[in-house]
């Protein structure tokens, strides 16, 4: 699958970043994100290197699957700097939050250059 990396920096509120990564999907054709199908993917990912703007993103932005982000969300965890709050022995206590949900989202965080507590 080709990918497309825009870097670009964006001052504006998260309901103009969104308006604007919408305009770029009709330039590629696409009417809306809702229009994008398995036959023609597109992923569209934030990525910011303002600490405190992404610790503010909700943790879907980090691009964890939806069992990480489901089993995050039942105990509160919407944030990425909730998640960063945590120790590990904490992540673990979530019920079925198993070793590998742990290192996904290691990874996850790392990607972004950030951890949870040791």
């Amino acid at each position: 699958m080709p990918i497309l990396k825009i870097e670009a920096e964006f001052g504006g509120s998260r309901a103009d970043l969104c308006k604007a990564a919408e305009e770029l999907l009709k330039a590629f054709g696409q009417n809306t994100f809702e229009n994008l199908t398995s036959r023609n993917p597109l992923t569209v990912q934030i990525v910011t290197n303002d600490h405190e703007t992404l610790l503010e993103l909700p943790v879907r932005e980090l691009g964890i699957s939806p069992r990480v982000r489901n089993l995050l969300s039942r105990v509160g965890i919407e944030k990425v700097g909730e998640v960063t709050e945590k120790h590990r022995y904490e992540l673990r206590e979530i019920p079925n939050f198993g070793k590998g949900c742990l290192q996904e989202l290691e990874a996850a965080l790392e990607a972004h250059g950030l951890s949870i507590r040791q």
